[in-house]
């Protein structure tokens, strides 16, 4: 199959957010300035779900699919995100959220971005980490309530010393019962780098206001970087529209996310984005990798995929299923 690889970096229903897939951290302050216009879209801003998948995701838009995502020229990524520690809270933000964050099973420290999303459950907006609306002057990250930076200088391989940082935390309002929460690779320029490492997803973690709350995440090694430790799968195919081959640049969504909660000893499988869409006589073949496999010794995990293709003069989406295993790469072709 020959083709040139196409980033995919568009989105019809979110411009501002999702065109930014291919920016590196510090883009995201840039994006998010117009993270209340890409709510008022259904980008998965206020309003909308929360989160590349949403709160309660539903393949909608935001998240790092925006401003924190795959590929993208280097700059200057964004700074360690100072740590809080549950004694750091106060009456105003008066609940710790927060773990330990490493690969696995290396638990190496790790160069990564975690996007962290909750909303006011009186009014379904997204909220940032005092409380305040998101499209009503919030401090908020791009299509996330706020952003967590670790080790931004390392390799994104990650690392095995132990001066490094492998937590997370911060003081988040009263308001805060729920939370998503999405995991990135990077590397020193800022960019999303999947040279050990795949995403990961930890969605419907449950929060208890004025306490702390402990939530472990992890990224998973990847089978193409270590076959015995790594735990992932791939899954690939072709597009088509209307029987005939749908060009790389009308695909403008691909999102992968576990159908299942992550338990002490597992990982949720998560993509913002496909990592490759090429041109070829069969259709615009895709492939999806460094999908988390089985937890806790499973045999597989389900997830659940989206894609929007330009097919016929208006954007159609379909969802599919598949269960991802070990190693293997699973085809699942698309007909629009």
């Amino acid at each position: 199959m020959s083709g040139v690889r196409i980033a995919l970096l568009l989105s019809l229903t979110a411009p501002l957010i999702l065109a930014c897939m291919a920016c590196s951290d510090e883009d995201a302050s840039v994006v998010a300035a117009a993270s209340s216009i890409a709510a008022s879209s259904g980008a998965g801003g206020a309003g909308a779900a929360v989160g590349a998948g949403g709160l309660a995701p539903s393949g909608g838009g935001g998240g790092d699919g925006g401003a924190l995502g795959a590929g993208g020229a280097p700059q200057r990524p964004l700074p360690s995100t100072p740590l809080e520690n549950p004694e750091d809270c106060t009456p105003e933000r008066p609940t710790w959220l927060g773990g330990d964050v490493f690969g696995h099973p290396d638990e190496r420290a790790l160069n990564a971005i975690i996007g962290i999303d909750h909303a006011d459950p009186a009014t379904g907006k997204r909220i940032d980490a005092s409380g305040v609306p998101c499209d009503g002057g919030g401090d908020c990250c791009a299509g996330y309530s706020w952003c967590f930076r670790l080790n931004p200088s390392i390799d994104p391989a990650g690392s095995d010393d132990a001066a490094l940082d492998r937590r997370w935390g911060k003081c988040v309002s009263a308001k805060v019962v729920q939370v998503f929460l999405e995991i990135y690779p990077k590397n020193a320029e800022g960019i999303t780098d999947w040279a050990r490492y795949g995403e990961a997803v930890h969605q419907y973690q449950p929060v208890t206001p004025g306490k702390p709350n402990e939530v472990v995440l992890r990224l998973p090694i990847h089978f193409e970087a270590d076959a015995v430790a790594g735990n992932t799968g791939t899954v690939h195919g072709y597009v088509t529209c209307n029987g005939a081959p749908a060009p790389p640049e009308t695909v403008t969504r691909v999102r992968a996310w576990s159908e299942e909660l992550g338990p002490a000893c597992g990982i949720q499988g998560f993509s913002a984005s496909a990592h490759e869409l090429a041109a070829g006589n069969g259709g615009t073949f895709y492939r999806i990798s460094y999908l988390a496999a089985g937890q806790c010794n499973a045999p597989s995990q389900e997830h659940r995929l989206y894609m929007d293709v330009v097919c016929g003069g208006s954007t159609k989406s379909q969802k599919k299923y598949v269960s991802i295993v070990k190693g293997m790469s699973i085809p699942l072709d698309w007909a629009f």
